[in-house]
């Protein structure tokens, strides 16, 4: 259960227990949820409890609710899930299929990383998809990719490190192609999911180090983590989908004492816990 001081929205992300929160304003005027566009809101900053994530920020290796609410609005995916629980797009153009097997998924023109210069591309969902089944990365999120073909051969024991999916194909910069084991009509739907989402180039430099401060693509970017203190987020101002911030950002406190955030939230100096 979750208390505020303030009239919020509060929801949980499905299967993640990610806190969403981009929609919450500390004014007045903190405008509606949704719609497309950078930039920050112009409501006050958000102040939230948390717990430390167990991980660096990696989708493919985040699993539990203190990594996941912060992977989730520092990175966004081909869909994103609204408010009653459907899939919306977010980076996709559209996900598309003849026979429910074989998909074509283009993503949208334009768009780049927190950095304004790094593209998204077709290339890194593939990169990072691969990265996530590879049995070599004893990823927490690997089980995501069974069913696109190839997934027995990558997760088995001794794969090689560069071994790929034998069911996913670049086809252009914006286009990529996910052949499955059988017919799959939820399979757009699932694509939410925080395993799901790209990685630049440049995580695979070191992905450890990656994972500490990420060059990600949600509507958020990781300005501060302090590990076992807090982690803050500010707007990411090239972030361009239907989850802009309607605030000036988030402080997540992680506290270690359940009796110490119940006088915060008395005291006005945290604003949503749970």
């Amino acid at each position: 259960m979750a208390f505020s001081r303030r009239s919020m929205m509060l929801g949980t992300a499905a299967g993640g227990a990610a806190l969403t929160l981009a929609a919450c304003g500390g004014g007045d005027d903190g405008g509606s949820g949704g719609g497309s566009g950078g930039g920050g809101g112009t409501g006050e900053p958000i102040y939230a409890n948390t717990t430390e994530p167990e991980n660096p920020l990696i989708p493919t290796n985040t699993g539990e609710v203190g990594g996941g609410r912060i992977v989730t609005m520092i990175f966004a995916g081909l869909v994103y899930y609204a408010a009653d629980g459907t899939a919306e797009n977010d980076i996709a153009e559209s996900i598309e299929s003849e026979d429910n097997q074989n998909w074509t998924i283009t993503i949208r023109e334009g768009l780049t990383y927190s950095d304004g210069s790094t593209p998204i591309t077709a290339e890194d969902f593939v990169n990072a998809w691969n990265f996530g089944a590879n049995a070599a990365n004893a990823q927490l999120g690997q089980y995501f990719f069974e069913p696109i073909e190839g997934y027995d051969e990558l997760s088995a024991e001794g794969v090689a490190e560069d071994a790929t999916l034998t069911g996913l194909e670049v086809v252009d910069e914006r286009t990529f192609t996910v052949r499955l084991i059988s017919p799959q009509s939820d399979f757009p739907t699932r694509l939410g999911y925080s395993a799901y989402m790209p990685l630049p180039p440049s995580a695979f430099d070191d992905i450890e180090a990656y994972g500490e401060m990420p060059l990600a693509n949600g509507p958020y970017k990781l300005e501060t983590w302090t590990h076992d203190q807090e982690l803050v987020l500010v707007p990411n101002e090239s972030y361009d989908g239907p989850r802009a911030p309607q605030n000036s950002g988030i402080t997540f406190t992680v506290y270690q004492d359940p009796e110490t955030m119940y006088l915060d939230l008395q005291s006005n100096q945290v604003d949503v816990v749970d």
